[in-house]
């Protein structure tokens, strides 16, 4: 049984090939059978299905890893900031400025996210092994690859920080003491 991919030829021009093509392996060999022939780009297509859908699915995970993520950072940070509101207010109170409640806000956060961002970094060298075989002309180890996620990565749980603490920021230091 044989089967032959086609280049380039599709439509109704790839039938007349097609025809053309069981004719001459049947002038060749007439008890040759041609089983499949298929379009070049139809035969690579489905070479690469499975990896292809693979990476798919990792990068939907992880994509939903990293919202699943940010979502907490926010969530700790909003209700950390919500236990600190008295503090944070009797600092602007005292004289303290926007910028600097904002400050001393994603400083705590930066606390919350650098020992989970070392951790994933050591989790990833150590495991980055096991991936080493799906992966197409990237090393294992690309140096790019560990200074670029983990930067995106802080920038925006910083973000998700920021947002809480600008909004605490913003309150009204006598209300919130007054609130008591």
């Amino acid at each position: 049984m044989m089967k032959i991919a086609v280049v380039g030829a599709t439509g109704p021009t790839g039938i007349h090939l097609v025809t053309e093509l069981r004719k001459t392996v049947a002038s060749l060999d007439p008890n040759q059978p041609v089983a499949s022939v298929q379009a070049m780009s139809d035969r690579l297509s489905e070479s690469v299905s499975g990896p292809r859908f693979t990476t798919v699915l990792l990068f939907a995970f992880a994509a939903l890893a990293v919202v699943l993520g940010l979502i907490g950072v926010y969530g700790v940070m909003s209700c950390r900031i919500r236990w600190q509101l008295r503090e944070l207010a009797v600092r602007q109170a005292l004289g303290a400025q926007n910028k600097d409640v904002i400050c001393h806000v994603l400083r705590q956060g930066i606390a919350i996210i650098l020992p989970g961002l070392f951790t994933g970094l050591f989790g990833a060298i150590a495991l980055s092994r096991l991936l080493s075989s799906v992966l197409y002309e990237v090393s294992a180890h690309d140096p790019l690859t560990f200074a670029v996620v983990p930067t995106g990565l802080v920038s925006i749980a910083l973000l998700a920080c920021w947002i809480p603490a600008t909004r605490a920021a913003r309150s009204d230091p006598l209300q919130l003491l007054r609130h008591d």
